[in-house]
């Protein structure tokens, strides 16, 4: 959370952290960032009364960013600890990375394989990003699907539905390349 904050800054964007739902739901730009489980956040966001505020934020065309975690709970469910209802903006359901060959977590830089969209404008293809997460969306519906890696299995790393969007890696950790994906996120005033 404060990663993202510090970049956003870094960006020259005014930031405010909070849970406050007035501040959310009149926030030029919401990012949900993400660390941790699945159900924990769900059940914050629940606890919080924060699901239908989220919701609002995206019907009124408030650019949306969920990172990481926050990009996973977009979706339908989830399998980590359970079976666990998502905010089923995206369909998918997130489950564990599947490859016996590598580490588990998939942690460090890796490449996205992406189409021709405004989040990666200005981004080279053999850019890399970085990743901490041990679960993934192995697919959506590929109107919405902007990027895939492959880490053992090829996955769902990026996704966009107007301007609501999600990333699996963290652009806050990815140095240059995640400042311009930012930098391409708050763009999406002037849409």
């Amino acid at each position: 959370m404060f990663s993202v904050a510090h970049v956003c800054e870094h960006l020259g964007q005014e930031v405010t952290i909070t849970h406050d739902s007035d501040i959310i739901l009149n926030a030029s730009h919401v990012i949900v960032p993400g660390q941790g489980a699945f159900k924990q956040a769900m059940t914050a966001l629940k606890d919080l009364h924060l699901v239908d505020v989220i919701h609002t934020v995206m019907e009124r065309g408030t650019p949306f960013l969920g990172v990481c975690l926050g990009f996973q709970i977009l979706f339908e469910a989830s399998t980590e600890h359970g079976d666990v209802q998502g905010l089923d903006v995206f369909p998918g359901t997130c489950t564990k990375i599947e490859a016996p060959k590598l580490t588990v977590p998939h942690m460090g830089w890796n490449q996205c394989q992406y189409n021709n969209h405004l989040m990666f404008e200005g981004i080279k293809p053999e850019d890399y990003v970085y990743f901490v997460h041990s679960y993934c969306i192995q697919a959506t519906n590929t109107e919405h699907e902007i990027a895939h890696t492959t880490y053992g299995q090829r996955f769902v790393s990026a996704v966009a539905k107007n301007k609501v969007w999600g990333t699996q890696f963290h652009p806050e950790k990815s140095s240059a390349v995640g400042q311009q994906l930012l930098r391409n996120f708050f763009k999406l005033t002037a849409l």
